[in-house]
């Protein structure tokens, strides 16, 4: 079972933060996108600039979420990074 894992970004970043956290996160986010990718086997990570900050986006080729369901994503990720921004 191969997967097809394209990275996007066009610079070095230094970012200030719990490394083990942000790996935590990070790696949370792909294996979920490596289990619930479609037939492709496709994910992609990108790291871009967003004005102050960085926007990472994982992403994969799988059917994604109910949207009856993403009510409760959206708001489990808002209390996630109020609580993650607090740890800084």
């Amino acid at each position: 079972m191969d997967i097809n894992i394209k990275f996007e970004f066009t610079e070095e970043i230094i970012v200030k933060a719990d490394i083990k956290r942000l790996e935590q996160v990070i790696y949370n986010l792909v294996n979920n996108a490596i289990n619930y990718t479609g037939e492709d086997r496709k994910v992609w990570l990108s790291i871009k600039e967003n004005k102050k900050d960085y926007l990472v986006e994982i992403k994969d080729s799988g059917k994604g979420i109910k949207e009856e369901e993403l009510e409760h994503i959206s708001m489990f990720q808002d209390i996630s990074a109020e609580a993650f921004q607090n740890q800084f």
